[in-house]
């Protein structure tokens, strides 16, 4: 009898602790939905932007698309 107690302990448990790990993914999900949903809206708006940068991204350059040069970011409000 107590085994079986202990048992279902277990398993309500066990259902509590899956509820609430699915409940933190669809969280997670909802929010990695929304951060994309922002990154396309700022993409879609930008227009035409171009970037190198380091593998370390210690520099990082912007490309002008109209006369395709190189500049360093604190270039680029002069």
């Amino acid at each position: 009898m107590e085994s079986a107690i202990a048992e279902r302990i277990r398993a309500v448990s066990m259902e509590k602790d899956l509820q609430r790990e699915i409940r933190h993914r669809r969280c997670a999900e909802e929010a990695l939905r929304e951060a994309e949903h922002r990154c396309n809206r700022i993409l879609d708006t930008i227009g035409d932007v171009r970037w190198i940068s380091t593998e370390d991204w210690e520099t990082i350059l912007d490309i002008d698309p109209k006369d395709r040069s190189p500049r360093r970011p604190t270039e680029m409000s002069d």
